[in-house]
């Protein structure tokens, strides 16, 4: 029989386990991204840093679709993090699981691949298994501007799950890191009756090769007890930093976790300073951390971008930015560069990455520590990339499945 005594440690120790210690963590609010060509709404970001250019995928509408698509994913891209290009399409729905709308992005590098994550879903027109709710997709791509090919099937669905998206919204919005040659997926899993503010949990799948996920935890224990997140994995700290943020309210949270399955409790008094002109009733929504593109970051100094609300009209949304950093004793050499330290080293197109060396620093010369940024390729052995190699030998994609090889045959893994 196990003593009292016992039993208070051991649910102490449950409570280390499951509520890990939040770093200190300062943010402040920005402004508005000037985007060109702005749609009527943008939100869901997923942002990318490589050799000095952000990459930002958000959902926007799909107007003018022949097929009558709600959501497109468009990406555009910026040297400074304010000023954007005009946005393109990055993607459209082309498989039957995906009609009525691609949406939700997350976009990482594994294995010299672009994999664009997205919720897909076809509510209406048939789709091969006759599920009509939200699931994972996946499309894949040699360079980070696409084109971007689709996988056939999901990679993440539940078909427990009320199919009736008008009951539940099930499995969608994806939020990709590989660490340690691993992908972990977290996403939203929403059932009838999950509790709010923000209905539905977030559930964590891995992977090692982007494709074929197994399960981490459940919905008895998911990751997180709110939905609408994105996570990237602070290398200095070795730590998964969430952000947080429902259509449903102003509040943008954030947690932190060790492992990916035990974050910092839901607690609105954590939350990131949003834009100060939030109309009546308005939201900040859906936001996304910008990061590496395997989605790791030097340290804890980022910026994270949501759609925010610019009328009272539900769906108006665009692109808002805020500061953040974590760990703010160590991190923070935002007074001495612009953005990020990956943002700062990967100046003159450099595949670098960084971490601030002398924090609170004014000095451009004293600021960030640059170091390279350790990638997984098949360069010495592609006459193209595994995607269009796999594609063109009848797969759906592929991934670098021996770096550093030099035999055409062997290098890609296709899938």
């Amino acid at each position: 029989m196990v003593s009292l005594a016992v039993f208070v440690l051991l649910a102490l120790f449950h409570v280390l386990i499951a509520q890990p210690a939040r770093p200190s963590l300062f943010s402040t609010p920005f402004a508005f991204e000037n985007l060109n060509s702005q749609p009527p709404y943008e939100y869901g970001p997923s942002i990318i840093t490589e050799n000095g250019v952000f990459y930002q995928f958000y959902c926007s509408p799909g107007s003018g679709d022949p097929n009558g698509a709600w959501d497109y994913i468009r990406m555009t891209t910026s040297t400074d993090g304010q000023n954007w290009t005009p946005p393109v399409v990055a993607l459209s729905p082309q498989t039957p699981y995906e009609t009525n709308s691609v949406c939700d992005p997350s976009v990482i590098k594994f294995h010299g691949v672009y994999f664009l994550y997205h919720t897909c879903i076809n509510s209406n027109a048939n789709p091969p298994d006759g599920y009509t709710n939200n699931r994972i997709c996946l499309a894949v791509a040699d360079s980070i501007t696409g084109p971007y090919h689709p996988h056939p099937t999901p990679i993440i669905q539940d078909l427990n799950c009320p199919k009736d998206p008008n009951t539940a919204y099930c499995v969608g919005q994806p939020s990709a890191v590989a660490v340690n040659d691993t992908v972990y997926l977290f996403y939203t899993n929403q059932y009838p009756g999950d509790g709010g503010p923000n209905g539905g949990l977030v559930l964590l799948s891995v992977s090692q090769d982007g494709v074929n996920f197994k399960p981490a935890n459940g919905r008895q224990n998911p990751s997180y007890p709110q939905r609408c997140v994105d996570v990237k994995y602070d290398l200095r700290h070795n730590q998964f930093i969430m952000v947080q943020g429902d259509v449903g309210g102003p509040n943008i949270t954030w947690s932190v976790s060790e492992d990916g399955l035990h974050f910092a409790k839901y607690d609105t008094d954590f939350r990131i300073n949003t834009n100060p002109n939030l109309p009546s009733g308005g939201t900040n929504n859906n936001p996304g951390i910008a990061g590496l593109p395997d989605g790791t970051m030097g340290d804890g100094m980022t910026w994270i971008g949501y759609g925010s609300s610019y009328t009272t009209g539900w769906g108006d949304w665009h692109m808002f930015r805020s500061q953040m950093i974590s760990h703010v004793e160590d991190s923070a050499c935002n007074e001495c560069t612009q953005n990020t330290c990956d943002w700062a080293c990967q100046q003159g197109s450099r595949s670098m990455m960084g971490y601030c060396g002398y924090p609170y620093s004014h000095d451009g010369e004293r600021c960030c520590v640059c170091v390279p940024w350790q990638q997984t390729t098949c360069a010495a052995c592609e006459s193209v990339g595994c995607v269009a190699g796999c594609i063109g030998a009848g797969y759906s994609g592929g991934i670098c499945g021996k770096p550093g090889s030099t035999n055409p045959s062997q290098c890609c893994s296709c899938f």
